[in-house]
């Protein structure tokens, strides 16, 4: 059963303003569950750190390509590398909603 947050209305309103919204905080307290929840037409990537999903940390930018934004990218720092592809592709198009 999905409990709702406080900060679901600021969420979605960060999410239409800013081109990238980092969720953070404690292991096992719903941020999954809350992106999924808040964002359920959105696509979600989960990385793992044994497995190079789509080959994300080898080639970020066609990873990027392949899972067009809007994109919630969970766990991502298992793959790091996307950052910087993010970045730049930020840096080219600042419009809100890309990345969760």
């Amino acid at each position: 059963m999905y409990k709702n947050r406080i900060i679901t209305n600021r969420l979605k309103k960060l999410f239409a303003t800013f081109p990238v919204v980092v969720v953070s905080g404690a292991r096992q307290v719903g941020k999954s569950t809350l992106l999924k929840h808040v964002f359920p037409d959105l696509e979600a990537v989960l990385f793992d750190p044994s497995i190079d999903i789509g080959a994300a940390r080898q080639e970020p930018d066609i990873f990027l390509d392949n899972h067009p934004a809007p994109l919630i990218l969970d766990e991502i720092q298992y793959a790091g590398e996307l950052v910087s592809a993010i970045k730049r592709r930020v840096d080219q198009n600042r419009r809100p909603g890309m990345y969760l």
